[in-house]
């Protein structure tokens, strides 16, 4: 019966490891409750604490925590296939026969691949089992390795576009009015279609990798959520505010605006659950002051009416990222 448990137990291990490392449809069956109710634990504490540099952390206390599963579930799983067999495991030197903490030994040492050392499988099908274990812990630890760089790839890729984006303004009314050449917003165009590739592979990697987003970072310009929504912001705001003659070509915002929904549907599981509002209207006085030509106030409200729910994905983005709608466009 132990036996039969373990092998069942090795089984799921391994089936959750692969659906994770190996496909793109996010975490396993059993990864993902794990790793989200780590990040919940972690985003309370901070909360509690107000310290949010606890966030920071999130992301590598969540790898070291898979693997740990992972291993400790192998080990487990195979030490119960050992210790259903009476007798499978002795002595090297004395021939007695193990105990129940030297079948966990005889199991890690195997699983390690690190060789039998002071004690050895009694039988064939001890010794094929015995192989197999060696095979499975070093199939284990690839698989650890090949999750980890690419994920560690799709963190600096995510840092980079954030930064990059941030360039463009701290905040949304930075953004519009630092694109402003005195006659139009047409320099904004060689932007987004420099960028706009960089954030399609960030929200692909983020539907390979869930694990992205619980690397948060405490400083505003590697935040990528909060950089995006500070650009579709600033794109409401050019769309609703100003002058329609003085804007990109309409393709050019509706392609990016695209780009930055398929971000958001592949966020949707991690955002689902937080409750936001949508956020108050920005202000034209700052634009007004600028000499800018621009829409009527009540025009301004209509239209910027259309965009309520995209607003409302886009602050429950923010809040997940652990910051604030101030942070996006000042009161």
């Amino acid at each position: 019966m132990l036996t039969f448990i373990g092998a069942v137990l090795v089984f799921i291990i391994m089936v959750d490891a692969v659906w994770t490392t190996l496909t793109t449809r996010g975490s396993g069956f059993l990864a993902g409750p794990l790793t989200v109710g780590l990040r919940w634990v972690m985003r309370t504490l901070s909360y509690k604490t107000g310290n949010r540099n606890m966030l920071a952390h999130t992301g590598t206390l969540t790898i070291i925590t898979l693997v740990l599963f992972w291993l400790c579930g192998l080990w487990l799983g195979w030490g119960l296939i050992f210790i259903g067999m009476p007798g499978s495991v002795i002595e090297d030197g004395d021939m007695q026969l193990a105990n129940l903490v030297r079948y966990f030994y005889f199991v890690g040492f195997t699983l390690s691949t690190l060789g039998i050392g002071d004690l050895r499988p009694v039988g064939d099908i001890s010794r094929i089992l015995t192989s197999v274990a060696a095979f499975n812990g070093l199939i284990l630890v690839t698989l650890m390795i090949s999750y980890a760089i690419p994920l560690l790839n799709g963190v600096i890729s995510r840092r980079k576009l954030a930064f990059h984006l941030s360039l463009l303004g701290d905040n949304m009314t930075n953004l519009v009015l630092n694109a402003w050449n005195g006659e139009d917003f047409r320099d904004l165009e060689s932007t987004i279609h420099l960028v706009s590739g960089e954030i399609i592979q960030c929200a692909e990697n983020r539907l390979a990798y869930p694990v992205l987003d619980y690397f948060y970072s405490y400083e505003r310009e590697f935040s990528l959520g909060l950089q995006l929504a500070t650009v579709d912001e600033a794109l409401n705001l050019l769309v609703s505010g100003v002058d329609k003659s003085l804007l990109p070509a309409e393709s050019t915002i509706s392609n990016i605006r695209k780009i930055i929904q398929l971000y958001l549907t592949r966020c949707h599981a991690a955002i689902s659950h937080i409750e936001a509002d949508v956020p108050p209207l920005p202000s034209l006085s700052p634009l007004s002051h600028s000499g800018l030509s621009l829409q009527s106030d009540k025009t301004f409200e209509t239209s910027m009416a259309e965009f309520n729910e995209r607003r409302r994905l886009l602050h429950k983005l923010v809040l997940h990222e652990g910051w604030e709608w101030t942070d996006v466009s000042p009161a």
